[in-house]
């Protein structure tokens, strides 16, 4: 299946709904233009003109999204991926020249997921 046939597929778009919006919210994170404020605490609220010129972009012009988040990704010269710190931290040390010589703290875990380390202090 190609992405064009998926997309004209009703059924198979639905299918694929999942992978679509985590693709979407990718993009609408990596453009600066996310409407979910409660996720960020410290962040001054946005009002209504701003999330409505954000809900428009996502909805009628994911391409002009898109082009945002392509362009901001050229202009940094790292970012982590929370799932893979360790590898993303080493990537910032290589990038910047330095030693790996720390680990990343890791708090506020689910303490009931028995596939995470245990937290010291």
């Amino acid at each position: 299946w190609t992405i064009s046939k998926i997309l004209h597929n009703k059924e198979a778009a639905f299918q694929s709904r999942d992978a679509f919006r985590d693709g979407m919210g990718g993009v609408c994170w990596l453009a600066g233009i996310c409407t979910c404020e409660t996720w960020i605490s410290g962040r001054p609220t946005l009002d209504d003109d701003e999330l409505e010129r954000r809900r428009e972009l996502m909805e009628h012009h994911p391409r002009k999204a898109l082009d945002m988040a392509k362009s901001n990704l050229k202009n940094v010269a790292w970012f982590g991926i929370l799932e893979r710190i360790d590898d993303s931290l080493e990537m910032l040390c290589w990038q910047l020249g330095l030693p790996k010589t720390y680990l990343f703290p890791k708090s506020n875990v689910n303490a009931d997921n028995p596939n995470l380390p245990d937290v010291t202090e």
